[in-house]
């Protein structure tokens, strides 16, 4: 299923467009990869599910599905059809992910390339969600906010991971002052671990 559907996506790619192009999409893809690669397997899975690193691949697949090689500020000036389905916000990148969902959820879906048949429904929605907010968030007009938020993140991630790392290794070195598990700190961190992950897909565009 995976194979078709990124056949059919390539497909969806226009071989007009210079640079949003099918060789696009595989390089931002493989850069993602070689991020998290680069993370490391267990600090990688020390904040985050096999299911959010599932879904960020895959949305980087077909986050400039269909681009027709102009830009926003083109599609909201000249008041294309675009621009009046997606209300003049993030234009482009809300069309890529009604195009990649539509495929893989929507009335375009096929057995030859349901990646999700198997799935639960919960675990359908909570994948849906992260390569919504995956592909909209490749919207360059928020990239220098988004470096911003992205290094304070990495911050605040870096030092749970690090405590639960030490955790699992046995390790009773930290004081309970240093101790991010309170249910207030514990339900931010995680929140600040999956938005990190959807920014490094983002700034792998």
């Amino acid at each position: 299923a995976i194979c078709n559907f990124l056949r059919e996506i390539e497909r969806r790619y226009s071989t007009d467009t210079p640079y949003h192009n099918n060789v696009h999409a595989a390089d931002v893809t493989q850069t993602l990869h070689s991020l998290f690669a680069f993370i490391g397997k267990d600090l990688l899975y020390s904040i985050s599910k096999p299911l959010e690193i599932f879904s960020l691949i895959l949305a980087a697949t077909f986050h400039d599905v269909g681009h027709p090689g102009t830009n926003n500020l083109f599609h909201k000036n000249a008041m294309t059809p675009f621009a009046v389905e997606y209300n003049d916000v993030s234009i482009l990148e809300n069309m890529h992910a009604a195009v990649g969902h539509s495929l893989l959820m929507g009335e375009e879906r096929k057995d030859e390339w349901d990646v999700f048949k198997n799935w639960k429904q919960s675990q359908i929605v909570e994948a849906r969600g992260i390569m919504i907010r995956a592909v909209l968030g490749t919207d360059m007009s928020n990239h220098f906010l988004k470096m911003d938020d992205l290094l304070e993140k990495i911050e605040n991630v870096r030092f749970t991971a690090n405590i639960v790392l030490q955790s699992e290794l046995g390790e009773d070195s930290v004081s309970e002052e240093e101790d991010p598990f309170p249910s207030s700190r514990r339900s931010r961190d995680e929140k600040d671990q999956q938005q990190m992950l959807e920014m490094l897909g983002s700034l792998s565009d």
